[in-house]
């Protein structure tokens, strides 16, 4: 009997721990006892048309019924840094030259003469993956009537401002992050990301968006949260920053109401937000975010 109880609590702990990891949405009810407010945390992706968020019915009304929103950074104070301005190292052709092969070398040089960009050449190889990234996501994967290239933070920022909450940033000016991370970048590290650039520059060249999975994957709300899983290293910072801004939340989340619309990868994973969360005593669940 005893057996028999012991695996049927496997098997629901099992199938808590599927629906949690995917749950079908991008929002996340959060609560504690002795807290009076709730608060949401939204995962955004970046570079998604921004108007996909009008879709969520749900978390659009979540958004209008808080008192404070917060964003990584909001974009109508961009000077948001208490640490020293970080100087972009330029790079050079003669750089580049020296981790491409031949092959690699005639692909991005047909991507720089069809774009009318050598500027390109002069991005290291983390800051070069995430720009193509961008490009890609916002013209190839997600550009089919489109009506705007702003952020979704950015978007949902205008959306809290307009009905008069107040908006924080989380982070420091994240330019700074970026190119933190870019000096930081080891020659194995500058490699692969050159590797990730030719991949993504081939793609646009041929206008294959065999890569696009990732965005219908987000806007069908089918995101894999891997909450008992640790993430390795990331490139941006993002568990430094979690731990960072965990300290901010706790905080505030006593005194208000907030809606925090991060990155979706920030939710993710053993360090992200929900778990910390979890660990200091609150309650983080999935609700519908239409």
């Amino acid at each position: 009997m005893y057996r028999l109880l012991a695996s049927f609590i496997l098997l629901l702990s099992a199938f808590y721990s599927v629906g949690q990891d995917k749950p079908g949405t991008l929002l996340w009810a959060v609560s504690k006892v002795g807290v009076s407010d709730t608060s949401y945390l939204f995962g955004t992706f970046h570079e998604v048309d921004p108007y996909f968020f009008l879709s969520l019915s749900s978390s659009v009304k979540k958004l209008e019924q808080v008192d404070v929103l917060f964003v990584e950074q909001t974009a109508i104070n961009t000077d948001v840094s208490s640490s020293e301005e970080v100087k972009l190292n330029y790079w050079t052709v003669e750089q580049w030259d020296n981790l491409l092969d031949k092959e690699q070398k005639q692909i991005f040089e047909s991507f720089v003469e069809k774009s009318e960009s050598p500027e390109y050449y002069e991005s290291p190889p983390l800051l070069l993956t995430l720009n193509l990234t961008q490009i890609y996501t916002r013209f190839f994967c997600d550009d089919n009537g489109r009506k705007s290239y702003e952020t979704m933070d950015s978007f949902i920022e205008k959306t809290a401002l307009n009905k008069k909450r107040e908006v924080r940033s989380l982070d420091e000016n994240q330019t700074n992050i970026l190119l933190r991370s870019s000096l930081g970048s080891t020659s194995e590290e500058d490699s692969a990301y050159a590797v990730a650039c030719v991949e993504l520059m081939t793609k646009m060249l041929n206008s294959d968006l065999s890569g696009c999975e990732f965005v219908e994957d987000y806007k069908e709300l089918n995101i894999d949260y891997q909450l008992e899983r640790k993430e390795h290293e990331h490139p941006f910072e993002l568990t430094e920053r979690n731990d960072r801004w965990m300290t901010v939340l706790d905080e505030v989340f006593k005194e208000n109401s907030c809606f925090v619309a991060v990155g979706f990868r920030h939710l993710q994973y053993k360090q992200g937000l929900v778990q910390q969360l979890r660990e200091l005593g609150y309650s983080v669940e999935p609700i519908a975010a239409r």
